[in-house]
């Protein structure tokens, strides 16, 4: 969505990581100096930097020229986990993670190589059947966050990718993940699903709301008796009354909510299918990993997200009811 030029303006006047999300990082820890160099840079080369979330399109991103010895420097940023790469008309690195919470923030290396051209289409649903799909044109084709290209009239994607790998990653800002198995059509199409938003309430321990967290739904992949549970790739942000928005087309196992260095999760409330759900934090300390392990960026994939609007409550509670 377009911002004015006043919110721009104060945008650019505010330090660079005071626009990142309010639930990433550890801000226990005092800021980490991410600099590093490139090896192989031409020039020209440019760095990126984008935060190791579920997705990395949360935050705008930070991007650095290669200086004419292969070095970059983004100076001091908030402890936390990040991703980097480094590309130029072509060639490209890998996108590399860093966690800057141990030490690694500032002898960054990137290799530069030959990216690899893929193609492919996306194709958009009505609802929740693929049968009525239709091309998603001149949409943007997203990797950690950073938009490589757009679709053409057909929804086909003419890309050029860091690692072959990375093609299996590629999203579409605006859309849910698909259910599980839908990930493609019989023609080798990629889907595209609409979102069903849900809203959902976080308290803190007293009963109070809590601002400022991140809600990661947890997806129910099996049946009720040997169901599994996977983290779907987005990540919402809690408003000021501890409301979030979630894509309730998917049956849940429940939420993990970010904030800071820790997490908890929450089961699903089936008694309040009707009804938003409420998650009630722990205190510090007492915070609980019910669903697989621990949140790991290498099992993260990028998508859309989105955070919590008063008008997307409205809606979301209009279609609940």
């Amino acid at each position: 969505m377009p911002r004015d030029a006043s919110a721009v303006a104060a945008s650019s006047a505010r330090p660079v990581y005071l626009q990142l999300p309010p639930w990433f990082g550890n801000a226990a820890e005092a800021p980490v100096r991410i600099c590093g160099k490139v090896v192989g840079a031409q020039p020209g080369m440019t760095v990126r930097l984008a935060i190791d979330v579920p997705d990395p399109g949360v935050w705008s991103g930070r991007e650095v020229a290669v200086a004419d010895d292969g070095t970059f420097d983004f100076g001091s940023m908030p402890a936390g986990r990040y991703l980097l790469l480094a590309f130029g008309t072509q060639p490209m690195s890998r996108v590399t993670p860093i966690d800057t919470t141990r030490g690694n923030g500032g002898n960054a290396e990137l290799i530069v190589d030959a990216c690899h051209p893929v193609h492919g289409w996306f194709w958009k649903t009505s609802d929740r059947d693929s049968r009525d799909a239709i091309p998603a044109a001149g949409v943007g084709v997203e990797l950690s966050g950073w938009i490589l290209g757009t679709t053409d009239a057909t929804g086909a994607y003419h890309v050029c990718v860091p690692e072959l790998r990375d093609e299996a990653k590629l999203r579409v800002p605006g859309f849910a993940d698909p259910p599980a198995g839908y990930r493609a059509d019989l023609q080798g199409r990629y889907l595209l699903w609409p979102e069903h938003l849900s809203v959902g309430i976080v308290h803190r321990a007293d009963g109070s709301p809590a601002l400022n967290v991140g809600v990661q739904p947890i997806w129910q992949t099996g049946d009720m008796d040997h169901r599994g549970c996977r983290p779907a790739s987005v990540v919402v942000t809690t408003d000021a009354a501890g409301r979030f928005v979630y894509n309730g087309a998917t049956p849940l196992c429940g939420f993990r909510v970010l904030r800071g260095a820790t997490m908890h999760d929450a089961r699903y409330d089936l008694l309040r299918f009707e009804l938003p759900q409420i998650v009630t934090l722990p205190a510090a300390g007492s915070e609980r990993h019910l669903f697989d392990e621990p949140t790991d960026s290498k099992n993260w994939r990028p998508g859309s997200q989105r955070s919590m609007s008063s008008s997307d409550a409205e809606v979301a509670l209009r279609r609940m009811r």
